[in-house]
């Protein structure tokens, strides 16, 4: 029986990326306590935050983004539209959440769908950034993942269009904000919507 040794350089908690070997070593991004707090280390995401609605205007999360430092990422879980085959969009707020941008501010939006058409819009009226690339079912569920780097925030959702064609859409923006709000173009939205972090490496 091999007795597994403690490498004190770097404690470990929970990591990802460890090796299987006698000594715990932390290889990759992870967790651990340093003796008075929890540490994240590059590459490990943690919960920031999550939002659950039903039948509400709008899904919000407030928090002071640093793009400097972190990754962020947001899983959209079970998002439906209460209006059928309306778009799912999202826009951002530099007041925390007080007022949305809705005017003159240009994100260079840029996204393809597999229902083969392209979406772009570089206007500086484009504000809200577009998560379907056409109408969403309101019998089903939109759902997918964002990534936020820097300030470039890219992602790919899933979702029946109105026709029951399964659809897959992806896109990238511009992102400076430090709050998020998921909504519909059309009507109220229901679903989840969770942001992780983790350190930049």
């Amino acid at each position: 029986m091999t007795q597994n040794s403690w490498n004190s350089s770097k404690p470990v908690g929970i990591a990802s990326g460890g090796t299987n070997s006698s000594t715990m070593t932390d290889t990759g991004g992870g967790i651990y306590f340093d003796g008075s707090s929890l540490v994240t280390t590059p590459g490990a995401y943690v919960f920031v935050d999550s939002v659950t609605g039903s039948n509400q205007t709008s899904l919000e999360i407030v928090h002071d983004f640093s793009t400097t430092d972190y990754v962020y990422k947001f899983n959209l879980i079970g998002i439906q539209p209460i209006t059928n085959n309306t778009v799912i969009n999202m826009r951002r707020s530099t007041n925390g959440g007080s007022s949305w941008i809705t005017t003159s501010y240009h994100n260079a939006w840029n996204g393809i769908s597999s229902d083969t058409n392209t979406y772009t819009s570089t206007g500086s009226t484009d504000t809200s950034i577009k998560l379907s690339g056409n109408g969403v079912s309101s019998s089903y569920f939109l759902c997918g993942e964002l990534t936020l780097r820097y300030t470039f925030l890219q992602g790919r959702t899933t979702y029946w269009d109105e026709g029951m064609n399964l659809v897959t859409f992806a896109g990238s923006s511009e992102f400076i904000g430090n709050a998020v709000q998921f909504l519909a173009a059309s009507g109220n939205i229901s679903g989840t919507v969770e942001l992780y972090r983790a350190l930049r490496a």
